[in-house]
C-alpha cells in the first residue's frame, strides 16, 4: 500500500482520510510534509492495517510523508506500477 492511498484535501492542503474511510484525529502540513493522527483502534479494527504505512505509537497511529513522495505514489499508481512499503 503507498501512500497515494490517502485522500489530500486540495484546498486545506492537509490529509482528511485514508483510503480505508478512516478519519483523522489532527492532521497538518507543514515543511512540505504531511501529518495526519489517526485513532488506534479504527487501524486496529482496519483490514488494511497490515499492509498500511502508518507508524504505530503509543497515543495515536501516525502518517508522515513529504510532498514529493505522495507525487511520486500518485505517478506510479497512474503508470500502473505501485510501492509497497
Amino acid at each position: 500500500m503507498s501512500y497515494s492511498t490517502f485522500i489530500i484535501d486540495p484546498d486545506k492542503n492537509i490529509v482528511i482520510k485514508c483510503a480505508y474511510d478512516k478519519v483523522f484525529i489532527e492532521s497538518y502540513f507543514e515543511s512540505k510534509d504531511y501529518t495526519a493522527k489517526f485513532n488506534i483502534n479504527d487501524c486496529k479494527n482496519c483490514l488494511h492495517s497490515a499492509n498500511c504505512p502508518i507508524k504505530r505509537q503509543k497515543k495515536y497511529n501516525v502518517a508522515r510523508f513529504s510532498e514529493k513522495r505522495y507525487k511520486v505514489d500518485l505517478q506510479l499508481e497512474k503508470n500502473g506500477n505501485s510501492r509497497i512499503y
